[in-house]
Parts: structure tokens; C-alpha cells; sequence
């Protein structure tokens, strides 16, 4: 199965055509603004939150596009498990998305790594090269 990057306009929660989107209450075709893109489906919405605040070297929120199916990015997070990446305190997915509330002490820079990794084994050949986003653990707060 193959997986093509379709860009999702998040205030809308509809697909961009075209950098045009539809604005669902009044149905005007708008421009999209690029702040609120992400990739839709059929792409996973992943994310990652540490709840380990021992230092602020650690990692705090990761967020990224994985194509592929629920079930194969489920296996590859086992991976993360048994590599001690990460250990899961809650974890919710369904078909387009998967939450991960772990603990880790890993550095930001460790994580991303990881994080390429995994969507290097699950797309080897044909891996779109799409941002991870990332928010350190010094920079957030709450």
C-alpha cells in the first residue's frame, strides 16, 4: 500500500486542494494558511508527551506524520519499548491517530533520532521528508 503526503487544513478539518481549502460554514473556497496545515489522512497524526520533568534536557511533546497503517506504527513503537526509549504511561490510537503519554530520558536531540528511525523502518523506500515537530523540555511550560 502506498501512502501520499495530503496536506489538511487543521482549523477546517478538511483537505487542501491546490493551497485552496472549502470553509465549511460559509463554503467559500479560501487560501490556506500554511500555520495551519498538517498531513491528513490516510498519514497516522502521531504524538509523543514526557511526563518526566527531572530535567530540562528531556524532551517534552513530539509530534509527527507516519505513513503507514495504525497497526504497523503500533509494532515499531514496540520497538521503541524494547530499545528504552520510552516506557508507555497511556497510550490511545485509532485508524488516523495514536497519543503516547510515556516517560523518557532521552534528550530532545535522542528522541528525534528515534523518531527517524521509526519512519525509516516503516517506510525504507519512500519516506517524504516532513518535519518533525518538537518542543523542548527548557522552552515549555506547565
Amino acid at each position: 500500500m502506498d501512502f501520499y503526503y495530503v496536506p489538511w487544513d487543521m482549523r477546517y478539518n478538511r483537505p487542501v486542494v491546490g493551497n485552496r481549502v472549502t470553509n465549511p460554514t460559509t463554503g467559500e473556497v479560501e487560501e490556506a494558511d500554511a500555520e495551519r496545515l498538517t498531513v491528513g489522512p490516510p498519514c497516522i497524526d502521531a504524538i509523543w508527551v514526557n511526563l518526566n520533568r527531572g530535567s530540562t534536557l528531556f524532551w517534552r511533546l513530539h509530534r509527527a506524520s507516519l505513513f503507514t497503517t495504525i497497526d504497523k506504527a503500533l509494532i515499531q513503537i514496540t520497538e521503541h519499548l524494547r530499545q528504552e526509549v520510552y516506557s508507555i504511561t497511556s497510550l490511545n490510537a485509532t485508524a488516523y491517530s495514536i497519543t503516547i503519554v510515556c516517560e523518557s530520558t532521552k534528550t530532545d536531540n535522542e528522541m528525534h533520532q528515534a523518531l527517524n528511525q521509526l519512519r525509516l523502518n516503516l517506510n525504507p523506500d519512500q519516506q517524504p521528508q516532513l518535519p518533525l515537530e518538537a518542543e523542548q523540555g527548557n522552552a515549555a511550560t506547565g
